[in-house]
């Protein structure tokens, strides 16, 4: 029983890997295909964004720990 707990752990993280690269690869895309300025306020509400969503992610990465 314990392996099958140890084996939805290291799933868990794989998935949260997975989310944090997804993020990563999908801001620095669109960085790279824009030429336009970005300005400071714009950075930080889509930091705010990419927050909230990340708290989303590890909340429901904590429920399938549960699970």
């Amino acid at each position: 029983f314990w392996s099958d707990e140890e084996e939805s752990e290291g799933e868990v993280e794989s998935e949260a890997a997975k989310h944090i690269i997804a993020l990563s690869g999908t801001c620095m895309s669109d960085a790279e295909s824009s030429d336009e300025e970005v300005s400071y306020d714009e950075l930080a509400a889509s930091n705010k964004e990419l927050c909230i969503r990340s708290e989303e992610v590890c909340r429901a990465l904590e429920k399938q720990k549960k699970i």
